[in-house]
């Protein structure tokens, strides 16, 4: 992808790298230099936007459910960005 590609990635995106779709990431942090992807295989980079020559997005599924959304939310919680640190209620709060 390129530059401008790169900018348009969003928290939570799926990624995977040169052309191989089995090794995929997960975006989880945007910034004006780059994006943080945690890759399936546990490691985290940050790849500056205009190195995101190897990098594709993922294609999106009609049915992608929420619950597939919060689960990676929550069992990564502490890895992905502020805005989707989550925090739980107590029902009698």
């Amino acid at each position: 992808m390129t530059g401008d590609q790169s900018r348009l990635l969003k928290l939570l995106d799926r990624v995977f790298w040169g052309g191989i779709t089995t090794d995929q990431g997960t975006v989880i942090e945007t910034g004006w230099a780059g994006v943080s992807i945690d890759w399936d295989n546990g490691h985290t980079t940050l790849i500056q936007h205009n190195d995101m020559a190897k990098v594709e997005r993922v294609p999106v599924k009609n049915n992608a459910g929420r619950s597939d959304l919060m689960s990676y939310i929550t069992a990564h919680s502490g890895r992905v960005g502020r805005a989707y640190t989550l925090k739980s209620r107590s029902p009698n709060a």
